[in-house]
């Protein structure tokens, strides 16, 4: 089964975090995964970062903004 037909059995809130200069998982897989999971009536906060970022595949992580986006998505989703 492929990921965009896995994600639409999730049941709980998604968060998706996607680096705009991935070179191992292209963005627009990321972005095909989440109009996947919104097809299928799922809650998902997408979260992209541009190239200037230069984030690429492994760090993500490294984004100052990343822990306040985490609360924010656990707060909106009522799961503190």
């Amino acid at each position: 089964m492929c990921s965009d037909q896995r994600i639409q059995r999730i049941t709980f809130p998604i968060m998706i975090l996607h680096a705009a200069d991935d070179q191992i998982i292209p963005v627009e897989l990321g972005r095909k995964l989440v109009d996947a999971a919104r097809a299928s009536q799922r809650k998902v906060t997408y979260v992209e970062f541009g190239v200037e970022r230069q984030f690429k595949h492994n760090y993500i992580h490294r984004a100052k903004e990343l822990l306040k986006l985490l609360k924010v998505s656990s707060l909106s989703n009522n799961e503190v």
